[in-house]
């Protein structure tokens, strides 16, 4: 039964682990089938801008953040993520914006 260990909590496969390997390539197969028909959206192991940018780059037209906020700062994590990544900001400008 695989254990995680983060500041001292314990939880089953999730963070990097789960995102990396797991839930991007779902994400990227069901955008290939799916992408016409139903808007994916990702979840799992969210932790900083470049999380959501891999899942938009693969294909996910939203993506939930459950994990982050609740370790890292509550809703001030939203801020932070936007603070910290040009690149996230300039993606979802370009996709408001059109």
């Amino acid at each position: 039964e695989p254990i995680i260990g983060v500041n001292g909590n314990k939880a089953g496969l999730s963070g990097d682990f789960l995102r990396k390997n797991i839930v991007l390539p779902l994400v990227g197969r069901a955008s290939a089938f799916l992408g016409n028909y139903l808007d994916i959206i990702a979840c799992g192991g969210v932790f900083d801008g470049s999380h959501v940018l891999e899942y938009l780059n693969a294909g996910a037209k939203g993506v939930q953040c459950v994990s982050g906020p609740t370790w890292n700062g509550g809703p001030r994590f939203f801020q932070d993520l936007l603070e910290e990544s040009d690149e996230l900001q300039e993606y979802l400008t370009n996709e408001m914006l059109g």
